[in-house]
């Protein structure tokens, strides 16, 4: 045996090379067995077996050792009526993001996250509306791109000095003393530059974890993310969604323990799949909050992003377009039942009759003629000067 060499736990040998616990593993180049409180994991290249420990067999403190110890303040129960606060929600996005909470922003890899948390930055440099009211305060974004792009994406949105960048802060996935240091690290910057806002785009990316999978790794990489809420800002995380999609929450990729862990998901889909050049996105908003909507529509524009409304608005502003199409300029004009021979069989699908003259009475500007009973039936036109058939409420993300 090797004088002064670490008893190993796995094969209680001094003299086989064996990698002390580090970190809750152990590479024991032993004979591979069984080792109450470990998993087996694998065998690495080198011969060896690499063990970790299990999390619930973790020792609890010993009694004896906490004797005469305080323990901390805010470990103190507070009665209800001592809470602070009148419940109103300090948001920084209405109804998405607010200050001392959390947020899971998912979506599909390219199709538009950080897009849309570029507009936010923008918004909050004097405050505006990104479907919902932004106020205006300091951003933190930590983010796996690199210095080019956001200094093609400042330029091209002119985003101002009241956003600030870290970027790719690790070379090499980061061990949990690296990350938790470097949450803490963050918690600091927040109190110091007053930051309202922290971004992690996107979150796999840094986590210290081996596998998004294990909820108790997800849990003990998350929960060093209260300090910054707790220094007062709004915390969005950006994360990728599984492969097979996912509902009412479930989009997420790797443990539940994430979407159950924040407070605010929203989940971020193509309106049209099949369709790359339509810009509308559409937000799925799963929340602890009331203020969160449930689904919102929104559409990029030269402009920026304006509201369309909720997948039922979407839809009928389509139509409404497509019923510009079909409908003349003169009178008398087309019947609901004409209107639906004439509906184009490619696009926009051809609606019912109760839907054609629920739509026609929504645009602006069309002319109706006929008393509506059998003999005499209404017929729609719309006059070329007509305004132009609105698809949304406006909802521009220019700050």
């Amino acid at each position: 045996m090797t004088a002064g060499a670490a008893t190993c736990l796995v094969c209680h040998s001094t003299d086989t090379g064996c990698v002390p616990e580090h970190d809750g593993e152990i590479v024991c180049y032993g004979p591979a067995t069984f080792v109450e409180g470990f998993d087996l994991i694998r065998r690495n290249d080198a011969g060896g077996h690499l063990y970790r420990r299990i999390a619930d067999s973790i020792p609890a403190p010993i009694e004896s050792d906490r004797a005469g110890m305080e323990f901390p303040e805010h470990w103190r129960p507070t009665v209800l009526s001592e809470l602070a606060g009148d419940g109103t929600v300090p948001w920084i996005w209405d109804g998405f993001v607010a200050e001392g909470s959390s947020r899971l922003l998912v979506g599909l890899y390219k199709a538009g996250k950080t897009t849309l948390l570029s507009h936010l930055l923008r918004a909050m440099a004097s405050g505006g509306d990104l479907a919902g009211a932004v106020v205006a305060g300091r951003a933190l974004v930590i983010s796996e791109e690199g210095t080019a792009l956001w200094a093609s994406r400042r330029d091209d949105l002119d985003i101002g000095d009241h956003v600030d960048l870290i970027t790719r802060p690790f070379k090499v996935k980061p061990g949990w003393r690296d990350w938790e240091y470097f949450v803490k690290y963050l918690a600091k910057l927040v109190h110091d530059r007053g930051y309202k806002l922290v971004v992690v785009d996107t979150l796999a990316t840094l986590l210290p974890v081996k596998s998004e999978n294990e909820a108790a790794e997800m849990l003990r990489a998350l929960v060093p993310f209260h300090q910054i809420t707790e220094a007062g800002a709004g915390l969005l995380l950006v994360h990728h969604p599984r492969k097979s999609g996912g509902d009412e929450g479930t989009a997420s990729r790797g443990s539940g323990a994430l979407p159950a862990w924040v407070d605010v998901i929203v989940e971020l889909r193509r309106y049209a799949p099949q369709d790359r050049q339509d810009t509308r996105r559409t937000l799925v908003g799963l929340s602890r909050f009331d203020e969160t909507p449930d689904e919102l529509v929104v559409e990029l524009t030269s402009a920026g992003y304006r509201t369309v409304g909720n997948k039922a608005d979407a839809k009928q502003a389509d139509r409404a377009v497509a019923l510009r199409d079909v409908l003349p300029t003169d009178p008398p004009g087309l019947t609901a039942e004409e209107i639906r021979d004439t509906w184009p069989e490619n696009g926009v699908p051809k609606p019912g009759l109760r839907t054609i003259r629920g739509d026609v009475g929504h645009l602006d500007g069309i002319h109706v003629s006929g008393s509506g009973t059998k003999g005499d039936p209404k017929r729609y036109s719309i006059p070329a000067s007509s305004p132009s058939i609105g698809t949304g409420m406006e909802s521009s993300a220019t700050g």
